[in-house]
């Protein structure tokens, strides 16, 4: 994840805020074993069937069935979080 998301640095997210491509967020998912997990990822597009998003740490494309998707948070920016 990095340079953009170190170890250990906090992250601000909001569910609320429209996501635009590009945008990093957080995907939160329940896979069909009842596993869940949640990952940093860069917002490509949502689909009908999958929630599309790019890795961070090196140049791959990751599709999510959006049944197993229980959320997604967008990471705020430094001006976001405070409202500039």
């Amino acid at each position: 994840m990095s340079p953009r998301h170190k170890n250990g640095e906090l992250r601000f997210v909001h569910p609320y805020k429209q996501l635009n491509p590009g945008d990093d967020i957080i995907v939160q998912i329940v896979n069909a074993h009842h596993e869940s997990g949640a990952f940093i990822k860069t917002f490509v597009a949502k689909h009908q069937k999958w929630l599309v998003c790019r890795q961070i740490a090196h140049d791959a494309e990751v599709k999510y069935p959006v049944q197993q998707v229980t959320s997604v948070h967008k990471v705020l920016n430094t001006n976001e979080l405070f409202n500039v």
